[in-house]
């Protein structure tokens, strides 16, 4: 599957040890961007009149642009910790 993308394959193997192996249920990948803030609420809010399943956050930091995506990644930390969902 990534025999065509390499550095994909190099990404993949080497997020593998950040993910707890018997997690069920939503992981939301979260940009720390309006939309996907958006979206962690909006199942956030869903979750909390009826525990549907557990609600997760995952964040990316590539740190392409510099204090920028720091901010970003502090953003989405925080996030996590006030709704008390893990943070991956």
């Amino acid at each position: 599957m990534f025999s065509d993308f390499p550095n994909l394959e190099l990404q993949a193997n080497a997020m593998k040890p950040l993910f707890p192996e018997k997690f069920q249920g939503v992981m939301v990948s979260v940009s720390g961007g309006p939309d996907s803030i958006a979206l962690f609420h909006a199942l956030w809010r869903l979750n909390q009149r009826q525990k549907f399943f557990p609600l997760a956050i995952f964040h990316a930091h590539y740190g392409l642009r510099g204090e920028a995506s720091d901010a970003d990644f502090r953003l989405v930390k925080e996030l996590a910790d006030d709704h008390g969902v893990p943070f991956f």
